[in-house]
C-alpha cells in the first residue's frame, strides 16, 4: 500500500469515530513527534472522534525533554494502556513485539490495524495486519508523517513543525543518514516556521542520571570483543540502557556492537553497526540480523541497515550463546564468498 491507498482509508473513515494511534515502548523522540502529527491530523479530520495516543511503558527521557521544550499542547496525554478502539494506527512499529502486553491484545484485530512505519517489517507482523504503508526508504517516520499531512494539505503549526523536524534529526543522527527527500521535507518544515535551533537544542543531551552511568560502565566492563579481519565486534549484556550502550561502543570504536537485557525472562536486543561494517560486510541489521535472532529467541527482531533490536524470551546465558554463534557464522558467510 502507498500513500494514495493510505489517505483514501484514513480520509474515508465515519465521524464519530475512537481511534487509538500507537507506537513503541520507552518511544523516542520520532515516536512520538509522528504519534503527535497523526493525532492532529485525525483531530482535525475527525472533529467529533475520540483519538487517543498510546505510548506502551511511557516515552523516553529525551522525549519528555523534547516536549517540554516545543510541544504546547495542553491536553496532551500519551496512555500506557490500550483503550478500546475502531481503528488503531501503529506509527514507527515494525513488530507487534514491541507493544509488549498492548501488541498482545491487539494482535487478533487484523482488519482494525494500519501501519505507519519506515523499518522493514517482520514477515509475522504483516501477516497480522491489513492495511501498512512500509516506506524503507525514508529515513524518519515524522518524515512519512509530513507527507500524509502535505497531502491532504492540512496547515502545519509552527510548533508541530519543529517537532517533526525534531523526530527527523533524531533518526538521521542530525542528517548521518539522510537522503535527498530528508533534505527536501526538511526544507519545507523550515519555511513553514520550524525552529531548527529549538530542535537542535531540544534535543542536547543532558547529564546521564547514575542508573544510565552505572549501567554503561559494567555494560563496558563485561564486553566481549569479536576480531573478523579488520572488524571489531563487541556483544555485552546490562539489565537496562541497552540502546545506549550499543551506541556509546561503536562510538567507541566497535564496527559492530550488540547488546542484551534481560528482566523476569524477556530478552531484549539491541544492535548498531557503523557504516564501514555495512560497506564491508553488505549486513543489513534490520533484515539479515536481528530477524533471525529474533526467531531464535521466540521473538521478532527488525529496524534499520545499521540499527535495529529484537525482542523475545529466554536465559541471558543462552541468548549470550545463541546471539555470538549466529553473528560468527553470518560474518563468515559475507566475508568468504
Amino acid at each position: 500500500m502507498g500513500l494514495r491507498e493510505l489517505i483514501e482509508i484514513i480520509t474515508s473513515l465515519r465521524d464519530p469515530i475512537e481511534i487509538a494511534v500507537v507506537t513503541h515502548q520507552d518511544a523516542d523522540p520520532d515516536a512520538i513527534s509522528s504519534a503527535i502529527g497523526i493525532n492532529y491530523l485525525l483531530n482535525r479530520l475527525y472533529p467529533n472522534s475520540k483519538v487517543t495516543i498510546v505510548a506502551p511503558g511511557g516515552i523516553s527521557k529525551l522525549s519528555r525533554k523534547v516536549l517540554s521544550t516545543i510541544y504546547t499542547e495542553d491536553k496532551l496525554e500519551f496512555l500506557k494502556e490500550l483503550p478500546r478502539a475502531d481503528i488503531y494506527i501503529l506509527v514507527d512499529v515494525s513488530n507487534l513485539v514491541q507493544l509488549g502486553e498492548v501488541g498482545e491484545k491487539i494482535e487478533h484485530e487484523r482488519e482494525k490495524i494500519i501501519v505507519i512505519d519506515h523499518h522493514i517489517p517482520t514477515s509475522s507482523t504483516l501477516d497480522r495486519v491489513k492495511y501498512k504503508w512500509i516506506w524503507p526508504e525514508a529515513k524518519a517516520c515524522s518524515l512519512m508523517v509530513f507527507s500524509v499531512l502535505e497531502a491532504l494539505d492540512i496547515d502545519i503549526p509552527k510548533d508541530l513543525a519543529t517537532l517533526l523536524l525534531t523526530g527527523i534529526l533524531y533518526d538521521t543522527r542530525r542528517f548521518i543518514h539522510a537522503n535527498i527527500k530528508t533534505f527536501e521535507v526538511c526544507a519545507k518544515l523550515l519555511r513553514l516556521g520550524a525552529d531548527y535551533t529549538l530542535a537542535l537544542r531540544s534535543l542536547a543531551t543532558t547529564e546521564a542520571d547514575l542508573s544510565e552511568r552505572l549501567a554503561i560502565l559494567k555494560g563496558l566492563q563485561r564486553m566481549m570483543l569479536i576480531r573478523i579481519g579488520e572488524l571489531i565486534v563487541a556483544l555485552s549484556y546490562v539489565s537496562a540502557y541497552e540502546g545506549v550502550l550499543a551506541r556509546t561502543i561503536t562510538s567507541l570504536g566497535a564496527d559492530l556492537a550488540i547488546v542484551i537485557a534481560e528482566k523476569k525472562g524477556s530478552i531484549r536486543v539491541s544492535a548498531r553497526s557503523t557504516p564501514k561494517f555495512y560497506r564491508i560486510t553488505g549486513i543489513n541489521l534490520g533484515r539479515d540480523l536481528l530477524p533471525v535472532i529474533g526467531r531464535l529467541i521466540h521473538g521478532e527482531g527488525g529496524g534499520h541497515a545499521t540499527a535495529g533490536g529484537a525482542v523475545g524470551k529466554g536465559n541471558l546465558g543462552e541468548v549470550l550463546n545463541v546471539v555470538y554463534s549466529t553473528i560468527v557464522e553470518l560474518l563468515w558467510k559475507k566475508l568468504t564468498k
